[in-house]
C-alpha cells in the first residue's frame, strides 16, 4: 500500500518481485479511514472480535477481519500526541455508508459522535 500511489508503484512492485505474486490496483475498491480517539477502542470492541489492547495490537500491526459483519483490513498506527490510540481501516467502498453507520452506533453508546 503506498499513498498517493499511481500505476508507477504497480510497476515497481512488479520489477520488485518479478512471477512471484500477481500485481492488480485495488485503490478504487476501498474507503480508507484513520480514527483517533479516547475511546476509540472501546468503540472498536464493539464491532471487531480481535484483541485490539496495544500488548496484543500495537503499532504496526495489520489484520483482516470483521466489523459488524462487514469485511475490513486495520492497521494500528502510532499514537495521538495525546496518546489516543490510532488506526487505519480499509473497508470496501460499497460497505463504507455501512460501516460508519455501525461505528456511529458504537460511539454513541459512549456518549461519541463520530464526524
Amino acid at each position: 500500500m503506498q499513498e498517493g500511489g499511481s500505476n508507477t508503484f504497480a510497476a515497481s512492485l512488479q520489477h520488485s518481485i518479478g512471477d512471484l505474486a500477481s500485481i492488480s490496483d485495488q485503490s478504487d475498491a476501498y474507503a480508507l479511514l484513520r480514527l483517533t480517539g479516547p475511546r476509540l477502542l472501546d468503540t472498536l470492541a464493539k464491532l471487531i472480535p480481535i484483541d485490539l489492547h496495544p500488548r496484543a495490537f500495537g503499532p504496526g500491526v495489520t489484520a483482516s477481519t470483521l466489523a459488524s459483519h462487514i469485511a475490513v483490513t486495520l492497521w494500528r498506527l502510532e499514537d495521538a500526541e495525546d496518546g489516543s490510540p490510532t488506526f487505519e481501516l480499509a473497508v470496501f467502498r460499497s460497505f463504507t455508508a455501512a460501516f460508519w453507520h455501525a461505528l456511529a452506533e458504537s460511539a454513541a453508546e459512549f456518549g461519541f459522535t463520530v464526524a
